[in-house]
């Protein structure tokens, strides 16, 4: 890594922390803000939620106080008149009192009369059972000790939950004695829940209390347990809230869930991402003036020594210098360096007269990098002009013998690979086609505290010597030849005086009986055989010596 990457990477890490310190602190302390804030959204929007749905009995009290508190119902709930039925208890009634349910009661507990009346249906249905089971005479909704008694809530029956009211009939000049009792309900419909989200512009429900999921029987819980209301996040967007909602006798009824966006912890993140953003750019403001000095008294000098350096690495120019300002570390460090490169120039120097001097080339192979360097005359020994042979890996495969290539690269690959040493004979192809034999030797060097290797070898040229051999090896098998062809007629020879010995031999038997008398002709014939024997001498010698 470089030096610049090392001071960005610490300057960026002493931000990173700084950041994230700063980040969790916001994240506790704002967030944790935004959060009460939150919960008491949530508990004004859910007393609001509550107050819609007890302030529709009110509102169902203030019609029940002007018919309660009538003459005519009065005389009513004694007389039991039809015509104060047929005038007074229309559908239009229910319909204009937004009511369902209107029930006329005496003193002693009877149902006098009454009627209910479906608001989206638009019809009359029965009187539901449970309500009427409901009011026995000591219920509460029917007991009223005075003439400013009032009794207003909701009632949960297996139909729903009904909004009531009910006060003590009386006439209209609000005088006794209380003849009996008028309800009027209204069922928690769609219809009316809709009207009431409408006029809180919030979205609630009720429902008994049976929670149908994990987070209404998590609410309910800790509601049993003394809470006012509770609030769980739903994600980033939704917040639930839930309360208990009692009845007209006291008692814990329904749940009340109100779903409310989470407005302020959305805008609460906002800021907070905005904050952090800000962070961001003052600390990036604050790393850019550090790295700007740093750039401009320590980083761009070493780097352009550095960059000069590579320059030279990359070229091998070692006449070239590195350049040099100021008088700083830095600016002796540059002079120490181009002092080391004119002791490197000088000896490449002498080396390279030294290599062109001798007939042996010398290589060095750059196994990572694939960059090949010749030292000594490899343009002249192949015929081509000055740097015109390519100095690649690949220029030198292509020069080697179609007939060789296999065997050396095999060679090659085994010498780089498990660090054998390299030594193969092989012809190449010069410039004008013909070939020349290289007798290669190379070992691969391995670079300490870098994974650097190469290869180091030197070539020298054997063709002369291949010629040479070439030549006694033809003189040899030609002598070969030749000693194998005279031995030949020799043993042909051997053949044929065997041959007429024995054929002699044959006569001198034949006559031996009757040449005795003749001496001197068996002298002449001795001396004869003596000569033809040491003939035989001679030829099985020279067979012995074959």
């Amino acid at each position: 890594m470089s030096l610049r990457l090392k001071v960005l990477a610490i300057m960026a890490t002493s931000l990173l922390g700084a950041f994230l310190a700063i980040y969790f602190s916001m994240q506790f302390f704002l967030l944790h803000n935004f959060k009460l804030e939150e919960a008491q959204q949530v508990e004004q929007d859910i007393k609001r939620a509550a107050f819609s749905i007890s302030n529709r009995a009110t509102e169902i009290s203030r019609n029940c106080s002007d018919w309660a508190r009538w003459d005519d119902t009065y005389a009513f709930i004694q007389n039991k008149s039809p015509q104060f039925i047929a005038t007074n208890l229309v559908d239009d009634t229910f319909n204009n009192l937004g009511l369902n349910i209107i029930l006329f009661i005496d003193t002693s507990g009877h149902l006098v009369f009454g009627k209910a009346f479906d608001l989206e249906e638009q019809k009359q249905v029965a009187l539901p059972e449970s309500l009427l089971r409901q009011f026995t005479p000591d219920d509460l909704l029917l007991q009223h000790a005075d003439t400013a008694s009032l009794k207003k809530g909701l009632l949960v029956l297996p139909e729903g939950a009904l909004a009531v009211a009910s006060l003590p009939i009386l006439t209209s000049e609000l005088q006794g004695p209380i003849r009996g009792t008028l309800i009027m309900g209204r069922f928690f419909d769609r219809g009316l829940y809709k009207t009431l989200q409408e006029q809180t512009q919030l979205n609630f429900d009720v429902a008994p209390l049976k929670p149908a999921g994990a987070d209404s029987g998590n609410a309910l819980s800790k509601l049993k347990k003394g809470a006012s209301f509770v609030s769980l996040p739903q994600g980033r967007d939704l917040v639930n809230g839930y309360a208990l909602i009692k009845d007209v006798y006291g008692n814990d009824a329904l749940l009340l869930k109100v779903v409310i966006p989470r407005t302020i912890y959305k805008n609460g993140l906002l800021m907070l991402h905005y904050l952090q953003i800000m962070l961001f750019f003052i600390a990036l403001s604050v790393i850019a003036l550090l790295l700007f000095i740093t750039e401009k008294l320590v980083l761009a000098p070493l780097s352009g020594l550095s960059a000069n350096v590579e320059s030279i690495s990359r070229s091998g120019d070692i006449s070239a210098r590195v350049s040099v300002q100021g008088n700083d570390e830095l600016a002796r460090l540059g002079k120490e360096t181009n002092k080391m490169l004119q002791s490197l120039q000088k000896s490449e120097e002498r080396f390279r007269v030294a290599a062109e001097s001798a007939s042996d080339i010398i290589y060095e192979w750059d196994i990572n990098s694939g960059e090949l360097k010749w030292f000594g005359a490899i343009d002249r020994l192949l015929g081509y002009g000055p740097n015109e042979f390519p100095r690649t890996l690949e220029a030198w495969e292509q020069a080697i013998h179609p007939e060789d290539q296999d065997r050396v690269k095999k060679a090659l690959a085994l010498a780089t690979g498990a660090g054998d040493k390299f030594l193969e004979e092989y012809r190449i192809k010069r410039k004008d086609g013909q070939y020349i034999y290289w007798k290669d030797t190379g070992i691969k060097v391995s670079i300490p505290g870098s994974k650097e290797s190469k290869m180091i070898g030197a070539i020298s040229d054997i063709s002369e010597h291949k010629i040479i051999e070439a030549r006694l090896r033809a003189e040899v098998e030609n002598r070969t030849a030749e000693l194998q062809e005279e031995k030949s007629g020799l043993e042909e020879k051997v053949k044929q005086r065997t041959k007429d010995l024995e054929e002699r031999m044959i006569e001198l038997e034949k006559f031996h009986s009757t040449v005795v008398n003749r001496e001197l002709r068996l002298i002449e014939l001795e001396k004869e055989v003596n000569g033809l024997l040491e003939e035989l001498g001679r030829a099985q010698k020279y067979k012995t010596q074959g």
